[in-house]
């Protein structure tokens, strides 16, 4: 949460704040918590990582609230929350190996504020 005058810190319960993070799964204090199980099958080809395109090289996306689902790249004076999107890369091991029959894929996002 952004406090102005201040900087960036932690989410507050009191506040009404999400977890620090979120995914389909639930809510945790870390991307372990929340992260789902590698699928049976499947390799990393990529751990975890925050997706960041070229006009946001940190990853951080900011709304006025957090349930307000408005993100945008930009921070203003209203913005008073951010988070990052994360995702691991997975394939199937035949995929890996060059052995064909295996697409690549990426798990669902994560959340972070």
């Amino acid at each position: 949460r952004w406090y102005p005058g201040q900087s960036w810190k932690p989410t507050r319960a009191r506040f009404g704040d999400p977890s620090p993070w979120v995914s389909s799964a639930g809510t945790g204090t870390s991307l372990l918590d929340v992260a789902p199980p590698l699928v049976e099958g499947f390799a990393v080809l990529r751990d975890w990582h925050y997706l960041a395109p070229k006009e946001r090289v940190d990853g951080w996306e900011y709304a006025v609230t957090p349930g307000n689902n408005n993100f945008r790249d930009t921070q203003t004076k209203t913005t008073f929350v951010r988070r990052r999107l994360w995702c691991r890369v997975l394939a199937t091991p035949s995929a890996v190996s060059g052995g064909g029959g295996g697409g690549e894929f990426a798990t669902t996002p994560l959340e972070s504020s």
